[in-house]
């Protein structure tokens, strides 16, 4: 029997690979995506090396055509995705909104929320026929409190979190759950914020049983 497939976009070293490696634990296919090839196919290794399934698809989600063609590849190689999580974002730090030119403000947008709808877009038709799904989009404690030097990140994210509140109530009534994941802190191997202990929150959040679905999670840090 095919495993169920798990898409993990902005794969990067530290939470997105967490996440990844968590849900091939628990027996997902899971394809990996980031702009750059060369890190996934280390961490493709490290998930097959543990007993897992995974496939790295190089894709740059500030391009539409390069999502269409990502997905295309995962439903052609594994089948239609069964979980969703964009963790994918730019950070321009540094940069404030007086100064920001329109390129930066257009390639911000690109990553942190056009690049998650495309995404969305590309799994919820099946996601509906099969009536069950769950899209998981990374935010942070940013939205609530704008930082300083990080404006076009803030921006970016407090749209992230508008759109999946919006995609949540769009799609209740198909079985999908939508949630965004705001992260109240850095994200730091052996502290509160370790990558797995977050990666463990995303697992419990896609687990929860329709009727109970929760449209945001707060973490807050694991007590050691």
């Amino acid at each position: 029997m095919p495993k169920p497939v798990c898409v993990v976009v902005g794969a990067g070293k530290g939470l997105g690979s967490a996440i990844a490696r968590k849900f091939a634990s628990e027996g997902f296919a899971v394809a990996v995506m980031a702009r750059h090839g060369g890190f996934l196919d280390m961490l493709v290794e490290r998930i097959v090396e543990d007993g897992g399934d995974a496939l790295a698809v190089p894709c740059d989600v500030t391009s539409h055509q390069a999502v269409v063609d990502a997905f295309h590849m995962v439903r052609r190689q594994l089948g239609d995705p069964a979980v969703l999580i964009y963790n994918a974002f730019r950070n321009d730090p540094a940069m404030a909104l007086r100064d920001a030119p329109p390129e930066a403000l257009l390639s911000s947008q690109k990553v942190n929320t056009f690049g998650a709808l495309w995404c969305a877009q590309q799994v919820i038709p099946a996601m509906a026929e099969a009536g069950r799904g769950t899209l998981l989009f990374t935010t942070g404690s940013v939205i609530l409190k704008p930082v300083p030097n990080h404006a076009l990140l803030g921006m970016g994210k407090a749209a992230l979190y508008a759109m999946a509140n919006t995609l949540a109530g769009e799609v209740s009534g198909l079985g999908l759950h939508v949630a965004s994941v705001v992260i109240h802190g850095a994200i730091q191997p052996q502290t509160p914020f370790d990558p797995d202990l977050i990666a463990q929150a995303y697992w419990e959040l896609h687990g929860e049983q329709a009727g109970s679905f929760r449209t945001e999670l707060h973490f807050k840090g694991v007590p050691g």
